[in-house]
């Protein structure tokens, strides 16, 4: 709104139609990690979507850097399934820790 700009315009720059980008602004659906990267170039910060937890960090890690679960399992050194159950909820094992917080640290 303080661009001026429609929906039809945010969803030109964004790459999705004007009917996503309605569900995200009334809070029926998040961005997928593809958008996410383009939503922060076009507002210049991460959107405030992710919780301030464990698996919001992550998630939020893995939308910036619009990484799949597999991908950012392969980084922390964990299958991807793995990535998924943490943005679940789940917490690591002790032995996933010290890579986690390494990645993490970065956000």
């Amino acid at each position: 709104m303080e661009l001026r700009l429609f929906q039809k315009d945010v969803a030109a720059i964004v790459g999705v139609s004007t009917d996503i980008v309605t569900l995200w602004e009334n809070n029926q659906s998040d961005p997928t990690a593809k958008f996410v990267a383009k939503i922060i170039q076009f507002i210049g910060e991460l959107p405030p979507i992710f919780p301030d937890t464990f698996a919001g960090r992550v998630k939020a890690y893995r939308y910036r850097h619009g990484l799949t679960h597999a991908q950012m399992g392969k980084l922390v050194g964990v299958d991807g399934s793995t990535i998924g159950a943490w943005e679940a909820g789940y917490l690591p094992k002790p032995e996933n820790d010290s890579a986690v917080k390494r990645v993490l640290k970065t956000i």
